[in-house]
C-alpha cells in the first residue's frame, strides 16, 4: 500500500496537500508557512504597534508592492534585451 499524504503534510519533492482551512475564497487569501528573519518581523510588528495597522497586512502590502516593482523592472530588462538583439539581426 502506498503512503498517502495526510492533509497539510509536506513530502519532499511534492506539493503539500491542502485542506479547506488553507484557502479563504472570500478574501482570496492562502495560508503559507515561511521562515522570516526575526529582525524583519520585529520591524513590521513595531510599526503595527505604533499605529500602522496589522503586521500581517503590512507584510502583504510590502510583498505586493515589491513584486509589482520587481516584475515591471524584469519585464523592462527583457524587453530592452529583446530590442537590442532584434536590432543586431
Amino acid at each position: 500500500m502506498k503512503n498517502k499524504a495526510k492533509i497539510g503534510e509536506f513530502r519532499p519533492g511534492k506539493k503539500p496537500v491542502l485542506s479547506d482551512e488553507d484557502v479563504d475564497l472570500s478574501t482570496g487569501k492562502f495560508r503559507v508557512t515561511i521562515w522570516v528573519d526575526v529582525s524583519a518581523l520585529e520591524k513590521f510588528r513595531d510599526f503595527a504597534k505604533a499605529g500602522g495597522g496589522k503586521y500581517q497586512t503590512l507584510l502583504n502590502e510590502c510583498l505586493n508592492e515589491y513584486v509589482d516593482t520587481f516584475l515591471r523592472t524584469r519585464a523592462e530588462k527583457i524587453s530592452s534585451a529583446y530590442l537590442k538583439k532584434s536590432k543586431r539581426a
